[in-house]
């Protein structure tokens, strides 16, 4: 598929609406000498390996604070706080971090600040039990935003830096191998954890101690590796300046601004419920630690041979087609819990959710890109998260605010959230499958013709 290059015209306006000038080439890497190139070749093993201490970081915010909220007695509607405020501070955060990193003026800045940030916040979690005066759940409340904003804020900085050390022909071969290691981590992080709460059962806070230590130590090996690695040249001024106005005026009429639209959708649906899994699990089924952990850790080994199938699939048949399929299932699958009563069947429904949700995760990033014309890419991967994390925000408020009014089916109130969030998938599949369309032209055996231009984003 060609890309979409900018007339000269264009590339004027660009260069004038920006801070600073334009790379020429974004695919041309800087330094070209052999010392210059062992740098890079060395930046990138240490940046494949930082990935076992990086990504576990995001699975313990998902895995272990809602069970330790849980254990410090905190409300649904706290509990709806908790997992809606993170994400809104976190999309919000998204605007900010390019003004950040240019007043930063390096990468690494950022990078060493956003994690010294995350060390402060999983550290304060460590105290809240035996430190920390007044009301605890408010405070993990706060650490979990201050959390999850140093995850996410670097973000950006980060994918630049790799582009700046992988060619463009490697990169999706040098991020998969990161990933596949950083899934060890995590495998490991959650069992781990699992086994350390189900062995402190009877001193439960000094079992979660542990584990928020054990991520904090993760925090330090990342801080070492991103002190040391090397940073090729980078102009943080060359940033172009995203119009958010704009782009709102013109999504309703946008293929692109209307998958935008479903996706919020379906991300305030799945966060309706998604808190209260948990509380399913451990409270009302009376699921171990370790039981629980496990269950996690069955759609996350599923998902890694999930992907193996979903991409050659979308790369034959396109984009919305898998995104279609993987939505119809991922509609169904709250309603599946309805059915769960024993730790085998948690299993099972969890493991085809990890199978629909590793293809729906791996094409909607890349239907962006596809839909986007190159110089709106990291704008509007931008707008996609931050889309997603305000929808989970309002989802999070809606669920913990209305489970204890909505009325209990087979004596669970937490199953009438998975209906409703069903029923809200429902309508995110609905746009999709009306509004969405593959940007791709498929030939009738679905294989991708060539040489097609994207649209530009709106």
């Amino acid at each position: 598929m060609a890309t979409k290059t900018a007339s000269p015209g264009h590339a004027r306006k660009a260069s004038k609406d920006s801070s600073g000038p334009l790379s020429q080439d974004p695919h041309v890497l800087p330094g070209t000498s052999a010392p210059a190139r062992e740098k890079r070749h060395k930046a990138v093993r240490a940046a494949t390996v930082e990935g076992v201490a990086n990504n576990p970081v995001l699975s313990a915010s998902g895995n272990y604070v809602t069970p330790f909220a849980i254990a410090l007695d905190a409300s649904a509607l706290q509990i709806g706080l908790l997992n809606g405020w993170p994400n809104l501070a976190a999309a919000l955060s998204q605007f900010l971090a390019p003004s950040l990193v240019k007043r930063l003026g390096t990468r690494r800045r950022m990078m060493l600040l956003a994690i010294v940030l995350s060390m402060l916040a999983w550290g304060g979690m460590m105290a809240i039990p035996f430190l920390l005066p007044g009301s605890k759940v408010w405070w993990l409340i706060g650490l979990a935003v201050l959390s999850l904003i140093a995850y996410y804020l670097p973000q950006g900085a980060f994918g630049s830096w790799m582009s700046d050390l992988v060619p463009a022909r490697r990169l999706g071969k040098v991020m998969g191998a990161r990933t596949a290691l950083a899934s060890i981590g995590i495998i490991v992080v959650i069992l781990g954890g699992g086994f350390i709460l189900d062995w402190f059962d009877s001193n439960v806070f000094l079992g979660f101690s542990i584990v928020f230590g054990t991520i904090l130590a993760l925090r330090l090996i990342s801080l070492g590796i991103f002190a040391r690695m090397y940073e090729p040249p980078y102009d943080a001024r060359s940033e172009p300046r995203h119009n958010l106005a704009e782009f709102l005026r013109g999504s309703l009429r946008s293929n692109l601004g209307l998958y935008l639209f479903a996706y919020a959708l379906l991300f305030y649906g799945v966060s309706v419920s998604g808190p209260f899994f948990a509380v399913f699990m451990l409270k009302e089924l009376k699921f171990s630690y370790l039981t629980y952990m496990g269950v996690s850790v069955a759609s996350t080994l599923v998902t890694l041979v999930g992907v193996l199938f979903w991409g050659p699939f979308a790369d034959k048949f396109g984009n919305v087609r898998v995104m279609k399929i993987t939505l119809t299932g991922m509609c169904v699958v709250p309603l599946m819990w309805i059915w769960v009563d024993v730790p085998i069947k948690a299993y099972i429904v969890n493991m085809l959710a990890g199978v629909v949700w590793s293809g729906f995760t791996m094409v909607s990033l890349n239907f962006v890109y596809e839909a986007s014309a190159r110089e709106e890419r990291v704008r509007n991967v931008a707008y996609l998260f931050a889309f997603q994390g305000i929808a989970a925000f309002l989802g999070n408020m809606t669920g913990g605010a209305i489970q204890p009014h909505v009325p209990q089916i087979l004596g669970s109130s937490v199953i009438a959230l998975f209906i409703v969030s069903s029923g809200v998938r429902f309508g995110a599949l609905a746009l999709l499958l009306t509004k969405v369309h593959e940007v791709r032209r498929l030939s009738p055996r679905g294989a991708p013709r060539r040489h097609v231009t994207p649209p530009s984003a709106p």
